[in-house]
């Protein structure tokens, strides 16, 4: 209920037309708290300027996938609605040794729409794969190493990642398996 609970408050500050969103990965928490405390400090630029993060979210996806882990089908349904609102984002380098690169140059950051419906059978086989595509295999060796890789880069914290890790450290399956 915990993961619920933070699924909604981020779809909601996400999708409140009055907010900004939350920011990207992207930004520390210097930039954050210039951005919070601008008008106290009276900066002249605003970090996130020009930089809107409405209707979208890096971490959404994965905390519904993880939600929909738990096969509590009726609270995923009422979140739906605003989730289904959001873009989903993340970037791809492109090429796999570029993972662990603190800054990677080339690669492309992928948004994706969801349907305004899905079947629960559909979101149950996302949640399922946990295979960690397009992590390296040294991350996926140690899962305390690749958790705090993904806390000091957190921009690298694609949905594959956090489905992986949800399963690294919960093995716990409350979803059927697909009737073959």
């Amino acid at each position: 209920m915990l993961l619920a609970s933070l699924l909604r408050q981020v779809v909601s500050i996400s999708v409140n037309e009055q907010l900004n969103g939350l920011p990207s990965p992207y930004y520390g928490f210097e930039d954050v708290m210039r951005h919070i405390l601008r008008r106290f400090l009276v900066l002249k630029e605003d970090p996130f300027q020009d930089d809107t993060f409405s209707f979208a979210s890096f971490f959404a996806l994965s905390m519904m996938q993880l939600l929909v882990r738990t096969n509590l089908k009726e609270t995923c349904r009422s979140i739906w609605p605003s989730f289904s609102r959001l873009g989903f984002k993340h970037f791809e380098p492109s090429k796999p040794w570029m993972y662990c690169l603190r800054k990677v140059r080339d690669g492309k950051e992928i948004t994706e729409q969801p349907k305004l419906t899905k079947e629960w059978r559909e979101l149950a086989a996302e949640a399922r794969d946990v295979s960690g595509n397009g992590v390296p295999r040294v991350l996926r060796s140690n899962k305390h190493l690749f958790i705090l890789f993904l806390l000091l880069f957190p921009y690298r914290g694609t949905p594959s990642a956090i489905r992986y890790l949800g399963r690294e450290f919960n093995e716990t399956w409350f979803i059927e398996d697909p009737i073959p």
